[in-house]
């Protein structure tokens, strides 16, 4: 998708990006091409031819799309990166970073879902999440990402970040992540179906009084956080693919080819 993307670019917005795709100028090369050829000469369109050969230098790098791409529009980096993706949520003891702890961390690249637990392996998180070039959350920018950084001094891992509460919010889906997957039909199982994250807090504490079944559900339920994080990212993608893209370009996405 990011091939087909211009919005990335100055001076570049949706409207913009459809018109060049309603011209036939659909992917970074036609562009670069169209500029060119039309000898386009003014301010804007030397910045673009800019950004454009900087765009072919960093095809690769997430990093360089994620700073340059708003939130809303980070969905497009999923499809080009997904073999090397990884969906994250966190549990916690509160909700203020310098009083209260992480206690799960969880983790899903598609394939396998790991977590990692206060007082078991949470340490090993950091060398894990190294590892990938581009990590989806949900509201991951106000709260996961900041506890996580507050709990490991050093986080810096060299990925892009897509955070689904702006993405569904674009596509008119309002509220937390437990809400939206009741408005998309998505299931829980019965043992967590209605715990929320104050749940996940009152699980921790009773786990910590000797409750080993409390332990169990909480991890329940935040491998269900975590797993249906790449449910609403397809979701997203598919759905900004049919409303926004399809009437200009014939794209597939990749789990649509198959």
């Amino acid at each position: 998708m990011l091939v087909h993307t211009f919005v990335h670019l100055p001076h570049v917005g949706r409207k913009t990006e459809q018109k060049y795709w309603a011209q036939g100028i659909q992917n970074w090369e036609s562009l670069l091409s169209h500029i060119k050829e039309k000898s386009l000469a003014s301010s804007r369109f030397y910045e673009i031819e800019k950004a454009l050969l900087n765009t072919f230098d960093n095809h690769r790098n997430p990093l360089y799309f994620n700073s340059l791409l708003p939130a809303r529009e980070r969905w497009r980096l999923y499809p080009d990166f997904m073999e090397n993706c990884v969906f994250l949520d966190i549990e916690t003891t509160g909700v203020s970073t310098w009083e209260n702890k992480i206690t799960v961390i969880g983790l899903y690249d598609g394939k396998e879902f790991k977590q990692f637990i206060n007082g078991f392996n949470l340490e090993e998180f950091e060398n894990e999440i190294y590892r990938y070039e581009l990590i989806v959350t949900f509201n991951g920018s106000t709260f996961d990402l900041p506890f996580i950084r507050y709990f490991f001094r050093h986080f810096d891992p060299p990925a892009a970040h897509i955070d689904l509460r702006y993405v569904m919010a674009d596509l008119g889906f309002r509220g937390g992540l437990k809400s939206i997957e009741r408005e998309l039909g998505l299931e829980r199982p019965s043992e967590v179906e209605e715990f929320s994250g104050w749940e996940a807090v009152w699980l921790w504490e009773r786990y910590r009084n000797g409750d080993r079944g409390a332990l169990e559900l909480l991890l329940e339920y935040n491998r269900q956080d975590v797993v249906n994080l790449k449910k609403l990212l397809e979701f997203a993608c598919e759905k900004h693919v049919g409303e926004y893209v399809s009437n200009f370009i014939d794209y597939r996405l990749p789990w649509k080819s198959l």
